[in-house]
């Protein structure tokens, strides 16, 4: 057994620190240049454009149960009321 403690060890901190990819967006940072933006270049006829749509999933434990929690942020950006 004390030969596995090494490797499991390993293991878990390499799990634990592993991620898919990293958050592209902070909530409260918003660029400059998309506060600016007052059209999209590749559709000038745009009456919205979606600047970033990331999501994170992950288990959480609950009480004596695991819950799987998804988690989602989007931000758009509106260039008129249609």
């Amino acid at each position: 057994m004390p030969k596995a403690l090494p490797v499991i060890l390993l293991l878990c901190g390499w799990i634990t620190c592993s991620r898919a990819q990293p958050e592209p967006m902070h909530w409260g940072s918003i660029p400059r240049y998309d506060l600016l933006m007052s059209r999209y270049d590749k559709d000038t006829s745009a009456a919205a454009v979606i600047l970033c749509d990331y999501a994170n999933l992950s288990v959480e434990p609950v009480m004596n149960e695991y819950r799987v929690v998804f988690y989602r942020q989007v931000r758009i950006k509106i260039f008129n009321k249609a």
